[in-house]
């Protein structure tokens, strides 16, 4: 059940008129009820800062719950929130982590907030600035090694040296 705290608030008016004061009657209650939100976050998620486009890349985040509730978490990679995609459950205070590839080169300003199981949402955290770039990938080379000897009639062993100079 999602409700935190509950009171019944009532109200009594009363006229200072020195002559003559009066006081009304309480009111009818009118119930207040008190919801507590996850604690918005203070730090932005932790990741790369940098890298290609086509890769996956992980963040995680946390935040806790004054509650102790279980929380989901929602990421905005920089402007293409992912509106119905909410990761988790996970434990108040627990990591969660995400991973995101980016289509496009650019620079993206990657956030989150949680929600509990009441719905209560916190603000975006503080933006993690991440920058993708287009890959500037050449293939790798391959050079044959040849033997020295040749036996007739004897296995013939080839052996490659395989150089790649941008591998991740």
């Amino acid at each position: 059940m999602c409700i935190r705290d509950r009171y019944n608030v009532k109200v009594k008016a009363k006229d200072d008129d020195v002559l003559d004061p009066v006081e009304s009657d309480w009111s009818d209650p009118y119930a207040i009820t008190i919801q507590h939100r996850p604690n918005n976050p203070t730090d932005p998620p932790s990741g790369v800062t940098s890298g290609g486009v086509g890769l996956p890349y992980y963040y995680t985040a946390s935040t806790t719950d004054p509650d102790g509730d279980q929380l989901l978490y929602q990421f905005d990679w920089g402007g293409s929130i992912e509106q119905d995609t909410w990761h988790g459950p996970a434990n108040s205070s627990q990591t969660v982590q995400v991973s995101h590839t980016w289509s496009q080169a650019s620079t993206y300003n990657v956030r989150f907030r949680a929600k509990d199981g009441c719905e209560a949402t916190t603000d975006w955290s503080p933006a993690l600035t991440v920058t993708i770039s287009e890959p500037n990938n050449t293939p790798p080379t391959a050079t044959p090694i040849y033997p020295i000897k040749v036996v007739a009639e004897q296995p013939i062993t080839f052996r490659w040296k395989y150089d790649d100079t941008e591998a991740l």
